[in-house]
């Protein structure tokens, strides 16, 4: 039903004074809807389990470590070694590197990897450098990474493969064990003549 331009006046006087439109329910839960989206993007891929386990495990391994401008080629090339499944791997990265997790994620690289290593980063550069790497693209961030950021940045990523190990192991069995109760559950829905 369109509105008359009457209408329209009325509606936009009685809206004067009042606070705008609450945020819409379906942008509030736009975090929760994206992980669950991607989540359900990793059930239904199909195809070997083991395959889509190592593809799963990668994607856990350097969604957690701290490289965000290489994650895709990381991935891309570790499943390639490893013969991982690069679609799993991708959307597992997704599924544990995002806004929620990433700033928890890179502050247990940094305190893990000034523990372990005799260089001290405060926080103030490594978050500079951080932004640096974020706005300066691919051959700018190699380029910034290959002079002396190196040197600063490899306490954190050394931190952050301690950490993310552990957990991309979990990740390879739990969701090996799950791959296999889906591929299970599609064989006897087809049943016994593949229908």
């Amino acid at each position: 039903m369109e509105r008359t331009g009457r209408q329209k006046e009325t509606l936009a006087e009685s809206r004067e004074g009042l606070p705008p439109d609450p945020i819409p329910k379906r942008r509030q839960l736009a975090p929760v809807r994206a992980a669950r989206y991607h989540w359900l993007k990793l059930l239904r891929i199909k195809g070997d389990p083991f395959v889509l386990a190592r593809g799963f495990a990668v994607g856990v391994f350097v969604g957690i470590t701290p490289t965000i401008p290489f994650h895709t080629m990381l991935i891309v090339l570790l499943c390639t070694i490893y013969r991982g499944n690069i679609l799993a791997g991708i959307a597992a990265s997704w599924l544990v590197s995002n806004p929620l997790t990433m700033p928890l994620q890179y502050l247990a690289s940094w305190k893990l990897g000034t523990l372990i290593s005799s260089h001290t980063i405060s926080w103030a550069n490594l978050q500079s450098l951080l932004a640096q790497l974020k706005e300066a693209g691919l051959q700018g961030s190699l380029r910034i990474l290959s002079t002396s950021s190196l040197r600063m940045l490899w306490p954190v990523v050394a931190g952050g493969v301690i950490i993310a190990t552990p957990f991309s192991i979990a990740a390879y069995f739990l969701s090996l064990r799950l791959y296999i109760i889906r591929q299970r559950r599609r064989l006897i829905r087809k049943g016994p003549y593949g229908k």
